[in-house]
């Protein structure tokens, strides 16, 4: 690489990468992570002399169980547990090209971390934003993207207007390599029928949509990378008085509507792009209040 010395296991790791990308399909912003945790491993191997190609057990235990570096306090579960998990991916991939005999992280044992699902964006919360009147058509077409159709943030930055079709957003090949298609007019009418006080004006989305494909410009979204967005998303909530909501719960808060206004588990799995039913079915946070809603509705559509 044009005399550039790499540090041991640094080649090995580009081509893990490479992998991850060509055959996993993973999104851009997991792969930073990895990527990040990969060189910390790396660089924390080479201080101490050790060939990650003949690292050991406790070699990749005592990487995980460090302490920050700069308040020397013990890190997170959730943290180590991702390490972990970049680790074991790294050398499973070593073992399968046969570059290790042994698997370092076979017995590598982590704190267990509990996956919380965290509530959606309070109602009125999202009303204040979604109402206000100095979003321009842009963001506010983004904004829609999020909460109620539930886009990942690397697939709205990479959003075409092409992809927007008169009834389907075709996103492709996203996170998991798997095809995803959004039927955005039809479940414009199902938060309509469903939660009408979400979609005060459920024409005035459909027009937004409909203006925003057709206007000739390839990318719709104004914003470049992952941090533009939240660094917007943060300062537009703070302007109006608002707790900052983080792209993810935007996406928390779509599946959880699609859900109350009636689509399957199993529909919205395919929608929102979950390889596993429970993790759709785990942001099902249905409540009295909203059996009551569900029940009227029925009610009304029998008469």
């Amino acid at each position: 690489m044009n005399g550039t010395v790499l540090k041991p296991g640094e080649e090995e790791a580009v081509a893990w990468r490479q992998w991850l990308k060509d055959a996993k399909g993973m999104a851009d912003s997991s792969m930073l992570r990895y990527t990040r945790i990969m060189n910390l491993w790396l660089g924390w191997c080479m201080d101490r002399g050790i060939d990650p190609l003949r690292a050991t057990e406790p070699d990749c235990a005592a990487f995980v169980a460090r302490k920050h570096h700069q308040t020397g306090l013990a890190r997170s579960a959730a943290i180590k547990e991702l390490e972990a998990v970049v680790l074991r991916s790294y050398y499973k991939f070593l073992r399968r090209r046969k570059k290790m005999e042994d698997d370092p992280t076979e017995d590598l044992i982590t704190p267990k971390v509990r996956k919380q699902f965290k509530p959606k964006i309070p109602e009125e919360h999202w009303m204040i934003f979604w109402n206000s009147a100095d979003l321009s058509q842009r963001h506010r077409f983004q904004m829609a993207m999020l909460y109620f159709y539930g886009l990942r943030i690397d697939e709205l930055l990479n959003l075409r207007n092409e992809q927007i079709s008169p009834t389907i957003i075709n996103l492709g090949h996203t996170k998991g390599n798997k095809p995803r298609q959004i039927p955005w007019v039809v479940m414009i009418e199902m938060l309509n029928a469903r939660l009408p006080h979400l979609l005060p004006d459920p024409h005035s989305l459909y027009s937004l949509i409909n203006s925003i494909r057709t206007d000739g410009r390839e990318h719709p979204c104004p914003w470049t990378y992952p941090d533009a967005a939240r660094r917007w998303l943060n300062k537009a909530y703070l302007n109006r008085g608002l707790p900052y909501y983080a792209p993810h719960d935007h996406r928390r808060s779509a599946v959880t509507n699609i859900l109350d206004a009636g689509m399957s588990v199993q529909n919205a799995a395919l929608v929102f792009g979950h390889d596993d039913i429970n993790t759709t079915d785990g942001y099902n946070d249905n409540n009295a209040e909203t059996i009551i809603r569900w029940w009227r509705a029925e009610k009304e559509g029998r008469n």
